[in-house]
């Protein structure tokens, strides 16, 4: 979300990590937003069971007039084996949403105000 200016497509980036046991971060894939907002990462193929962990980060960019969000959004995920297959159950945040914060550029206008005396 973008607070005072109306998002685009492919505006903002967002990283995709996966946290291992010991903390270490390995990133995954880095994609952009949809004109919705919306975020869409590629489908993860798991090879075995057991409990993951991911963290989802917005990559700040270089407009000196957006502050850029710090939140990071955890996800645990859930896989386990059942008739021959790999099945995934995501435990996502309350709260998915990225802000953004949009200071417009200030201007400065000088006037000069000239004033005529006349003597007598």
């Amino acid at each position: 979300t973008t607070l005072f200016r109306s998002l685009e497509a492919n505006q903002f980036e967002f990283e995709l990590y996966e946290v291992a046991a010991n903390g270490t971060e390995t990133l995954i894939e880095t994609v952009k937003n949809r004109a919705d907002g919306s975020i869409v990462f590629s489908p993860i193929t798991y090879r075995s069971a057991g409990l993951r962990s991911y963290v989802v980060r917005e990559k700040a960019g270089t407009d000196p007039q957006i502050t850029y969000s710090s939140v990071e959004l955890n996800y645990k995920v859930n896989v386990t084996y059942e008739n021959f297959q790999y099945l995934a159950q995501v435990g996502a945040p309350a709260d998915t949403s990225f802000k953004n914060i949009y200071t417009a550029p200030t201007t400065t206008t000088t006037s000069t105000d000239r004033k005529s005396t006349r003597l007598n």
